[in-house]
């Protein structure tokens, strides 16, 4: 079973569209996972939809590497961590399409729906993470919630996404904590059950 977890656990989001698709959502093809590519776990989160397997794509961001969510996310939009040599510091937000699949009803009119990226979490040296001493990976500890994570396309959230989470890098053939695969498996049949 744990096996047939981690094959789901391999499919990420970015290559489970055809490219047409992940340019009509302004998502780039850089977001592609790497082969061998190296793996990462964020737990702790309180934005519990940003708990789970990151894997390393393809091509680097800012000189350092970027990891995309491996599981299903809410309307399918990537989660990345990812750096910024501007702020020095790493990051983790979604990536939120900007015009849905479909007309949805909101406080009962018909519309499209469209929203922003979510920049949830970050780490930097004020934020007390060690990040020259995590080398070109994620550091481990010192995250904070970013100071933009209420920020949404009509106002400000009207929840908090505390505490800021952990980062793991996960040696070579260790596997994927089974908590993290049931997690991310339950929370990705939840997104598709509820139409996310």
């Amino acid at each position: 079973q744990a096996s047939l977890a981690y094959a789901w656990l391999k499919i990420v989001y970015s290559n489970s569209l055809s490219e047409q698709s992940r340019c009509a959502m302004g998502i780039s093809s850089s977001l592609n996972a790497k082969e061998g590519g190296r793996r990462v776990v964020v737990s702790g989160a309180g934005e519990d939809e940003a708990n789970g397997l990151y894997v390393e794509t393809v091509k680097p961001h800012d000189g350092k590497p970027q990891f995309v969510y491996a599981g299903r996310s809410r309307c399918n939009a990537p989660i990345v961590l990812w750096f910024a040599s501007s702020g020095e510091q790493w990051n983790i937000r979604k990536d939120v399409p900007t015009i849905s699949k479909a007309p949805r009803t909101f406080d009962g009119v018909l519309g499209v729906v469209s929203s922003t990226g979510k920049h949830w979490y970050i780490a930097s040296r004020s934020t007390g993470a060690d990040i020259d001493g995590s080398g070109d990976v994620p550091p481990t500890a010192g995250w904070a919630v970013s100071a933009r994570a209420g920020e949404r396309a009509m106002g400000e959230a009207a929840y908090g996404i505390g505490p800021a989470p952990f980062v793991k890098l996960l040696a070579d053939g260790e596997p994927v904590p089974e908590d993290v695969i049931r997690d991310m498996e339950e929370r990705g049949a939840k997104y598709i059950a509820d139409g996310e």
